[in-house]
């Protein structure tokens, strides 16, 4: 019985009929830390993500809907300046959680795929575990979302995005992490 409830649960997918307006879609990438628009004190190690994201389709191509992803723990070296020869060498452990709004339009298909683009924004949350514990904690950031892939058959998505973390004026450090991604991904 299990294996034949594991088969229609696969198989769901492919039944679902084409006019369904409601799109979850679940997938896992690469996040490669990098900043898009200012230098930054700090390389995060590159770590790998999972998603969960809900659109629904308002006609002529536009959806719109929710994203969360969250990057797997990895290493945040950062170098502190103490003074004129005292530089603080620390290594966090990171791992962010993203909830942002989208807004997605996609084309009409060419064969078996169409190219979709998306945008969107929200907030970030990043957990630090330091071994120093008033360092270990919670901090938070607004963040703007983009990213465009193709999609084969209605279902199997390839996507290259950026997540960018908002910076707060006057700050060298963000308080969120900035990355690209590459995902892959089925929408049911």
């Amino acid at each position: 019985m299990k294996k034949i409830v594991t088969i229609l649960f696969l198989l769901l997918p492919v039944l679902m009929p084409a006019q369904n307006r409601h799109h979850p879609e679940v997938g896992a990438g690469f996040a490669i830390h990098k900043e898009l628009l200012f230098e930054n004190s700090f390389k995060e190690d590159n770590a790998l993500e999972a998603y969960a994201k809900y659109r629904y389709d308002l006609g002529k191509g536009f959806s719109v809907g929710a994203l969360y992803s969250f990057v797997l723990p990895h290493k945040h070296p950062y170098y502190m300046n103490e003074g004129e020869d005292n530089m603080m060498d620390l290594t966090f452990k990171i791992n962010s959680h993203t909830l942002d709004a989208i807004a997605e339009y996609k084309t009409e298909r060419f064969g078996p795929m169409s190219l979709f683009a998306e945008l969107g924004g929200g907030a970030q949350m990043c957990y630090i575990d330091s071994e120093f514990k008033s360092l270990r904690g919670y901090y938070y950031a607004l963040d703007i979302y983009a990213c465009v892939g193709l999609e084969f058959l209605d279902h199997l998505r390839v996507t290259a995005g950026h997540v960018h973390d908002l910076h707060y004026p006057f700050e060298d450090l963000s308080r969120g992490t900035s990355y690209y991604y590459f995902a892959l991904g089925w929408s049911f």
